[in-house]
């Protein structure tokens, strides 16, 4: 029995593509293509991004956030994985995934990435459009649990442990 939060397979597929096109979007650092994925006359959407302590709510504020990351960046990748999609009513679509990004910031010596897990309110009516969107970094512990497994040298990994 299908679950009355599963999406048909053809928005399913919509949705994957949708975010494919975001990705690529947010990629460009161009405002313009992002502002596309955006219903720019609702006031209320909400972007909360990883970095920022504040939400930005309306586009004017999020098109200011990206429009400064554009500014500040001179390349940036985007890889989207491990998607959880559901509905949450007829119109509206509840969408997780994981994200890393990549990224080189002007007069940087060295590109940053991350791993985060972003969640998404997307409205179906009258197009696909997002309206709300959360970047969640892992928590203290998990992070400073990762960089320690990430310090490990490789001749120490090479020795099995019984």
């Amino acid at each position: 029995m299908a679950s009355a939060r599963m999406l048909p397979p053809q928005l399913h597929h919509a949705i994957l593509e949708f975010f494919d096109e975001y990705r690529r979007a947010l990629e460009s650092l161009e405002v313009n293509r992002i502002e596309r994925f955006w219903d720019v006359e609702d006031e209320s959407a909400v972007y909360i991004a990883e970095e920022v302590p504040e939400p930005f709510i309306g586009w004017g504020a999020i098109a200011r956030y990206w429009q400064g990351n554009a500014d500040g960046m001179t390349r940036m990748a985007v890889k989207l994985d491990r998607f959880i999609i559901n509905s949450l009513g007829p119109d509206v679509i509840s969408v997780t995934y994981d994200l890393h990004w990549d990224a080189h910031v002007k007069g940087a010596l060295r590109p940053v990435g991350g791993n985060v897990w972003a969640s998404a309110i997307v409205s179906c009516t009258p197009r696909l459009h997002l309206v709300h969107y959360t970047e969640s970094a892992l928590g203290a512990l998990p992070f400073l649990r990762k960089i320690y497994e990430m310090s490990v040298s490789p001749e120490f990994l090479k020795h099995k442990v019984d």
